[in-house]
This record gives C-alpha cells, sequence and structure tokens, in this order.
C-alpha cells in the first residue's frame, strides 16, 4: 500500500490478491475487518484518494465473500431435485479426480 499510487506494474494486484488470499488461508479475522484495513491504510497513506480507497476495500471485500463460497453445494434435498425419491434423504455431491458425483444420504433423527 506504501507504493500508492500504483506503479501499473503487473504484481501490483497480484500482490494485493495475495495478500487477500493470506488474510483468508490463515483466518485472520482482525484483517477481515474492512474498516480495520482501511484504518491502516489511512495510517501508511493518510492523502490517498478516497475513491480509489473505497474501491479497494470493495474489491477487497469482495475476495473476502468470494473465499467463504464453496465451488457446489454441498448438499440438497432429493425432494428439490426427484419427487420419487424416497422421504428423508438428501444428495452429497462430492468432486473426486475431476469427476462429480452424488451419494443419496438418509437423513438421521438429529438431522431434522
Amino acid at each position: 500500500m506504501k507504493e500508492y499510487p500504483e506503479s501499473n506494474h503487473p504484481a501490483d494486484k497480484e500482490r494485493f490478491f495475495l495478500f487477500a488470499k493470506n488474510v483468508c488461508s490463515f483466518n485472520a479475522k482482525k484483517w477481515k475487518d474492512v474498516k480495520f484495513l482501511e484504518k491502516k491504510i489511512l495510517e501508511a497513506l493518510p492523502h490517498c484518494d478516497r475513491k480509489w480507497l473505497e474501491m479497494t476495500l470493495i474489491i477487497f471485500e469482495n475476495l473476502i465473500d468470494f473465499h467463504k463460497v464453496n465451488p457446489t453445494p454441498k448438499t440438497w434435498f432429493i425432494e428439490n431435485v426427484d419427487k420419487r425419491a424416497p422421504k428423508n434423504y438428501y444428495f452429497e455431491l462430492s468432486c473426486k479426480n475431476g469427476e462429480f458425483f452424488k451419494e443419496q444420504v438418509k437423513m438421521e433423527k438429529d438431522d431434522f
């Protein structure tokens, strides 16, 4: 951030993405807080362009949210997929060796 304004070097965006990925990978809760990040940026760059700062924070927040999303839904009820399926079953979707497969699983009493 201290190199603001961006040097337009291709590594600038990569460093920003790497920072966001590390925040997620190490579950750095303090850094996931956008207000904390904003405070730290303003400490380092008190005179930065506010539009740039706002856009940077929005992009960061979107990257954090993106990291939380599963690539596919893990489960869904068969009722939503196939009306002929037995009651109280659901599918679990998995991926193994690049192949998607679903397994029918009976709900336990505790799952209700």
